[in-house]
């Protein structure tokens, strides 16, 4: 009997074993069932979300372009703000302002310096008797910086001849500025500009700034500009470069330049031009001279950077159009006064290239220019006078600038 109810029991224990087990089978069946249904809806939502990132129009593009649009609008705002600042500031533009006093004396450019047949001797007293007091018109004005321009040019010309005329040309330029106008301190041994002012001569780029003339739309032949509405045939365009089947020869400055060109040497080697100057035309660091010049061979090429165009009667090309008087002012446009600019130019021709430096042309013509030296080795002696620019920062040399209104006429005045 006992062994038969302890049969019983171990079946019941047997099937009650065989239940749980089965429970487990189930229970882990659920599980993976739901691991894989988890991994799906997982799936599908990384799907969504990729889509949605990913997608012309999804988080990564609209992130991009909302990136953009903030660009585009501190842009749009920057040039707004500055064109709330020209258009404020421009009524300075013309205007005559008092009380710049130069410190500066004398200056010698030798005939080395120039290559001209003797030294040359600039005084900033010759300037003041000659014209009685030196006057001084706004060229622009941002708020802190002033740039004042004399209101007429010099008395006294500058001649530049030859390849060390064009070598050395713009350095010569700016520092007779430099130093028959400049604002100086300390004593001869240790004297220095003031800080806060820098001076040199109207440049080419000034004019560019403010004119609404687009010089590479134009073709320049005989020394003529006209509008570009064909394919000319020698016709040459600002920029171009042209090739020369003979040799030529050309200043160092010219060999020194980024001038986009380059030959092979006797052995085959190229040479190529770069970035170098020996002068520093802007900053008017000087760091020696270029003399005479060198020979160029049978691949010699040569840029086009000069132009000429007739401001005559057009003062709505300026955006101002009080720049037309301040460039052109009486003793212009009577054509006593042709004045440098203080940059180079190349002019390409059929048989070669010349080479010289801008100047205000006669008849209201800009930017034209005095030839000093051509690739056949001729040196040609030119002259013109200076347009000085002093450039002031009113924080830092301590001036003022006061608004004056007498009888109705708006000048102003430094003052410390």
């Amino acid at each position: 009997m006992k062994c038969k109810e302890i049969q019983e029991k171990e079946e019941i224990n047997l099937k009650l074993q065989n239940k749980k087990k089965v429970q487990k089978l189930k229970e882990k069946g659920i599980t993976l069932i739901a691991l894989v249904v988890t991994i799906i809806i997982l799936l599908i939502l990384a799907g969504v979300t990729l889509n949605m990132a990913l997608s012309g129009d999804g988080l990564f593009s609209r992130a991009r372009n909302a990136t953009e649009k903030y660009k585009k609008a501190q842009e749009d705002e920057a040039e707004l703000i500055s064109d709330i600042g020209k258009e404020m500031y421009s009524e300075y533009v013309g205007a005559y302002v008092e009380g710049y006093e130069p410190t500066g004396g004398t200056c010698t450019i030798t005939k080395e310096q120039s290559g001209t047949e003797e030294d040359q001797e600039f005084s900033t007293e010759e300037e003041k008797t000659d014209g009685k007091e030196l006057k001084w018109r706004i060229w622009d004005y941002d708020g802190t910086t002033l740039r004042i321009i004399l209101d007429k040019p010099t008395t006294q010309k500058l001649a530049l001849k030859g390849a060390d005329g064009y070598n050395n040309g713009v350095w010569a330029i700016n520092e007779i500025c430099r130093q028959c106008f400049g604002q100086y301190e300390g004593n001869d041994d240790n004297k220095k500009m003031k800080e806060g002012i820098n001076v040199a001569n109207l440049k080419r780029s000034d004019i560019e700034k403010v004119s609404n003339y687009d010089y590479t739309k134009y073709m320049h032949t005989d020394l003529i500009a006209k509008e570009i509405t064909e394919e000319i045939e020698g016709v040459i365009k600002f920029g171009e470069i042209k090739s020369y089947k003979t040799s030529n020869k050309f200043p160092k400055m010219w060999g020194l330049n980024d001038s986009k060109w380059n030959y092979e040497n006797e052995d085959g080697v190229v040479i190529k031009r770069g970035k170098k100057y020996l002068i520093l035309e802007n900053e008017g660091e000087y760091k020696g001279l270029l003399s005479g010049y060198e020979s160029g061979d049978e691949s010699t090429a040569f840029s086009q950077t000069f132009y000429e165009h007739d401001y005559k009667d057009r003062m709505y090309e300026f955006s101002n159009e009080k720049y037309y008087d301040l460039i052109f002012c009486s003793s212009v446009k009577n054509g006593t006064y042709e004045y440098w600019f203080g940059d180079r130019y190349t002019f390409v021709a059929d048989e070669g290239c010349t080479f010289g430096l801008n100047v205000k042309g006669r008849n209201l013509d800009m930017i034209g220019g005095f030839m000093v030296f051509n690739t056949d080795g001729d040196e040609v002696e030119s002259e013109a006078y200076l347009r000085p620019v002093i450039e002031i920062n009113l924080e830092k040399s301590f001036y003022n600038l006061e608004r004056l209104v007498e009888n109705d006429r708006v000048t102003y005045k430094l003052s410390k």
